[in-house]
Order: structure tokens, then C-alpha cells, then sequence
């Protein structure tokens, strides 16, 4: 007889991710923009941790750098992820719908031990 199994409290993460990159084709510079809103839940039974992502919001840009406005091109490359509130996370996902540009350029306030 299979004996079912309890799951115990789990927790729930907040994570926004951004990202800046530049290549080349063809002779001609890119900036590629990545932003991404994501919630995890993990769960705990008594041997296993399960745990799940779900993307709430994600957004791509690309632009030739000769087009970029500066303040692309004045971020850095690099990928960060931030470890964010309930709160801060909410309102991330609220400005994502006004004015989803604006979020490669926002530094939320963030758990800095948490931040990868």
C-alpha cells in the first residue's frame, strides 16, 4: 500500500532578473535587453524539496547600438538577479504593465544576501 505523503509549509521567493548584452553580426553592434519577473514556490515534505518558477512578466529588446538611446548603452553588461519583497514585487509587476521599458533600468530595493 503506497502511504501518501504530507506536504509541510513551503515558501514562496521573489526574483527579478535583467540583463544587457552586446554582440555583433554582420559587422553591425546589437544591445540585446532582458528583463523577467519570476515567483518561486517551494514545498517541503518530510525527505524532498520540491520547488517550481513561474514567469509572471518577460520582456526582450534588441537595438542596433547606433540607435540605442544613451542610457542603454550606459548600462552595464551583465545579468543580475535580484531577491525582492512581496511588495517590491508587486509593484514591479504593476509597472511592467505601464511602462515595461523603464524596468532595465530600475534597481529595486532588494534582499543583498539574496541577491545573485
Amino acid at each position: 500500500m503506497q502511504e501518501k505523503q504530507c506536504l509541510n509549509e513551503g515558501s514562496v521567493n521573489y526574483y527579478f532578473l535583467r540583463s544587457k548584452d552586446v554582440h555583433e553580426e554582420d559587422g553591425k553592434e546589437f544591445i540585446t535587453l532582458f528583463a523577467r519577473l519570476t515567483r518561486e514556490f517551494t514545498f517541503y515534505s518530510q525527505d524532498h524539496v520540491y520547488s517550481q518558477r513561474q514567469s509572471v512578466w518577460v520582456d526582450i529588446d534588441e537595438v542596433a547600438s547606433e540607435d540605442a538611446p544613451a542610457k542603454v548603452k550606459e548600462l552595464p553588461n551583465t545579468i543580475q538577479t535580484f531577491t525582492v519583497q512581496e511588495k517590491v514585487f508587486e509593484e514591479l509587476v504593476e509597472a511592467s504593465k505601464q511602462c515595461p521599458k523603464e524596468l532595465y533600468f530600475v534597481t529595486p530595493m532588494h534582499d543583498r544576501n539574496g541577491m545573485k
